[in-house]
């Protein structure tokens, strides 16, 4: 089997037979359609308090005597607790981009690699960490995937062509993809709204 997965909120995954034997042409078609479709989102609304309740134990002893302790206890009472679905307007046409050429990714092997012309390289652990904490500053800031850095990034970006810094459409990948004999093997696109 071979998945093929868009990931989003309300996550979808597609499992294909690898017997189909999908054509790049057909994997990248097979995007283009999913592309489309507007993610949809669910908000989760959840209010919680902690009560703490108190009350007095007695036990009685088999001689006749009791004993009494005060005994506390602490509840989670919830308060409310609804889920409102977000639907975003989706004015624009969807941004297919693909992994920087500089930026840590798996590129067919097992862990994380950076490509320079044609040849791919390990990335070492402190590059991964780095790549890791820009992700996370990334998704707080607000910027769309394809930002590298926050250094003189606009709206306007995407437009020039700065944003794009890959050797690889997704059409290319799509077709390295299929074109691969491995076994078990992935193929993530990403659908994001930003």
């Amino acid at each position: 089997m071979t998945l093929i997965s868009t990931r989003m909120v309300g996550a979808q995954s597609f499992l294909l037979n690898a017997a189909d034997h999908w054509s790049g042409e057909a994997l990248y078609r097979f995007l283009l359609v999913h592309a489309n479709k507007p993610p949809s989102y669910r908000l989760h609304c959840r209010g919680t308090h902690v009560e703490h309740r108190g009350q007095w134990v007695t036990q009685n002893a088999n001689d006749g005597t009791s004993t009494s302790r005060y005994e506390t206890r602490s509840e989670t009472v919830t308060d409310f607790d609804f889920y409102i679905d977000i639907h975003p307007p989706h004015t624009t046409k969807p941004i297919h981009w693909s992994v920087a050429d500089i930026q840590p990714a798996y590129r067919g092997r097992m862990v994380r690699e950076t490509e320079s012309l044609g040849d791919t390289q390990r990335v070492k652990c402190s590059v991964e960490r780095k790549y890791r904490k820009w992700i996370e500053e990334r998704a707080a800031r607000g910027f769309p995937p394809w930002a590298l850095s926050s250094d003189g990034w606009s709206e306007d970006t995407i437009d020039d062509g700065v944003g794009l810094q890959s050797s690889k459409t997704v059409r290319q990948w799509a077709d390295d993809y299929c074109a691969s004999h491995k076994y078990l093997k992935e193929f993530v696109y990403e659908k994001v709204v930003s």
